[in-house]
C-alpha cells in the first residue's frame, strides 16, 4: 500500500521539541500522525515520539503496518527544518549526524 501524506502542518505539545502533523492517507483510511523532532530531526534518543489521535503513546511500527514511515519521517524532518530559526542557532561541535551522535543535538542557542 503507498503513502500519501496530505498535509505537513505545526502542532505544539508539552515538551521542547518540535513536532509535525503529517495527515497520512493509505488507500481508504486517513491516519493523522504526530511526529516529534528536535532540531529538525526525528531522534527516538532524545526522546522523540511518534503518536497518532487513537494512539498518544509512541507507537510501535509494526502495528501500522500499511504506513510508510520512513517516509512519514522524512516529510516531518523536512518540514521541521524549514521552521528552524538559524539566525538564533549555532552548530554543536560534538555533533555528527544523527547515527553516529545519537544523544548530541543538532544545534546550539546562541
Amino acid at each position: 500500500m503507498k503513502n500519501i501524506i496530505q498535509k505537513v502542518s505545526y502542532a505544539h505539545f508539552e515538551g521542547d521539541g518540535e513536532e509535525g502533523t503529517l495527515t497520512v492517507k493509505v488507500e481508504t483510511k486517513t491516519t493523522n500522525i504526530y511526529v516529534q523532532t528536535v532540531d529538525g530531526e526525528y531522534r527516538g534518543s532524545l526522546g522523540c515520539w511518534i503518536t497518532t489521535d487513537t494512539d498518544p503513546e509512541d507507537i510501535d511500527f509494526d502495528d501500522y503496518p500499511d504506513i510508510d514511515f520512513d517516509a512519514v519521517i522524512k516529510s516531518a524532518e523536512q518540514f521541521a527544518e524549514s521552521l528552524l530559526d538559524y539566525d538564533n542557532l549555532i552548530d554543536n561541535p560534538n555533533y555528527y549526524n544523527k547515527q553516529t551522535s545519537p544523544y548530541q543535538r543538532r544545534f546550539e542557542n546562541k
